[in-house]
């Protein structure tokens, strides 16, 4: 397996010891993308699967299975969580789920798939919340939800991040996907596209993915609404800020001048 620092050497050694609920996995590399959790490529009975670590609950991994199926149904390629020999999708903070071969994409690969992000919006509208997480409307009045916590960043940012926040209120909600980059997409053999690492999914505003999706490809039928812009700016602020706090920084000194 490929040399880890100290830290995600201890974590790697965890997933190593939790696989053990699957039965025979052979650990075969680290794989990159996995900024805040630690994903390792394994093989069981000649399969390749991603194992990773998970800050969610049971609960929450749960809530995923039947928002992937609506996704697949939108005509994406998703991965699937396998279950454990007891029947657990999460065992010691580990999952295990399918791997999708493929590449990721360019822009060009992009140019028609938006219409996809829509339909699966509209298959999953008015869908409940994920457990333990909290959309942008929701962290107005909440502090803490997910992967954000409001009382650790400064009052004055949070009170930016919370006027961006309230600029969305009316706007559709459904499960979003949360962190759709070219990182997380894929084009497979046979052409389709892939929609890889759900772990940011939870029930919001519509258009935050929306955006997302015309940053990277380009296709934009009319110019993204600054509102939206300034959300997912103080989301991405938000949910960065504990585990990664230098670039939190960064985006934090992006949005602040927007907001005054």
């Amino acid at each position: 397996m490929k040399e880890l620092p100290a830290d995600s050497a201890i974590a790697a050694g965890h997933v190593v010891e939790a696989l053990g609920a699957w039965g025979d996995c052979r650990v075969i590399s680290t794989l990159h993308g996995g900024n805040r959790n630690t994903v390792l490529l394994v093989e069981r009975r000649g399969v390749r699967l991603v194992a990773k670590t998970s800050r969610r609950g049971t609960e929450a991994i749960n809530w995923l299975v039947p928002v992937q199926e609506k996704a697949k149904k939108a005509g994406f390629e998703v991965p699937s969580f396998l279950p454990s020999d007891s029947g657990s999708l999460l065992v010691g903070g580990v999952t295990l789920e399918t791997w999708i071969d493929g590449v990721h994409p360019s822009r060009a690969d992009l140019s028609a798939w938006g219409r996809r992000i829509e339909s699966f919006h509209a298959l999953t509208r008015s869908w409940p919340q994920r457990p333990g997480s909290r959309s942008t409307l929701e962290l107005v009045n909440l502090d803490v939800g997910g992967d954000v916590d409001l009382t650790a960043m400064p009052p004055a940012l949070v009170e930016v991040c919370r006027t961006a926040w309230r600029a969305l209120a009316g706007e559709p909600t459904s499960a979003v996907h949360g962190d759709i980059n070219f990182t997380n997409l894929l084009v497979t053999p046979g052409g389709r596209i892939a929609l890889l690492d759900w772990d940011e999914c939870r029930t919001d505003v519509s258009a935050l993915d929306e955006l997302a999706v015309a940053e990277l490809t380009g296709n934009r039928t009319r110019e993204p609404d600054a509102r939206f812009r300034d959300a997912l700016l103080a989301w991405e602020i938000a949910i960065s800020w504990r585990l990664e706090p230098d670039y939190a920084r960064r985006m934090a000194r992006e949005l602040i001048p927007q907001a005054q």
